[in-house]
């Protein structure tokens, strides 16, 4: 059982104000699980991951419906970490994971986002869609053209996909979602091939 995990099993047995609380310090300690990159390490980030799914739960399944909490999700694969491993020693990959890692929460800075390090060259990005004007669907987007701008000022090029949760689609749903399209982006962008975000059609990047 992690920190947070703890914290909220006695937030159970406990006043409101007092459970608020621990909430808060859990979520605390959760964005405290940092991984060496300076991103939310893996265990946190599943941590987060359950946690939120909750709230989604509750807001879109509960009594009164809060249709505004959902989420834009981001997976990242970075290209050519194994080559800079191999050939250049791994302080050079774990360098380029860091300007990765940086450049990502420099982008994704709000208190309701979370930049988490979910494998060895892998990042995901969830945001809290509520307070920005845009649909969950075209702050993802808007996200995804940041990110790859941002990364690539940094030196660091990465595949991308990304998926939005609706009343359908739960947040572990859009992130095996956004996880497809990375691969996907990878495979496009290996034929230099570009997939409208809207309707997949995909045409030659000239």
């Amino acid at each position: 059982m992690t920190d947070s995990d703890f914290l909220r099993e006695i937030a159970g047995i406990v006043p409101t104000a007092a459970a608020e609380q621990l909430g808060e310090i859990a979520l605390t300690l959760e964005r405290m699980c940092i991984d060496v990159t300076g991103a939310m390490s893996r265990t946190a980030g599943e941590d987060a991951v359950d946690r939120l799914e909750r709230e989604l739960t509750r807001a879109t399944h509960g009594p009164v419906e809060d249709v505004d909490t959902e989420f834009a999700v981001l997976f990242l694969d970075l290209d050519g970490l194994k080559p800079v491993n191999d050939t250049l020693g791994h302080g050079a990959g774990d360098d380029l994971l860091c300007k990765a890692a940086s450049a990502l929460t420099s982008l994704a800075a709000r208190p309701t986002d979370y930049v988490i390090r979910w494998g060895g060259d892998e990042f995901l990005v969830i945001c809290k869609t509520n307070g920005y004007p845009q649909s969950p669907e075209d702050l993802g987007a808007i996200m995804r053209d940041k990110f790859r701008a941002g990364l690539e000022i940094a030196g660091v090029n990465a595949s991308i996909g990304f998926s939005f949760t609706t009343h359908e689609v739960s947040l572990k749903d859009a992130i095996n979602l956004a996880d497809k399209k990375m691969y996907l982006d990878k495979e496009l962008r290996k034929t230099n091939t570009i997939a409208d975000a809207l309707t997949g059609e995909e045409y030659l990047n000239v």
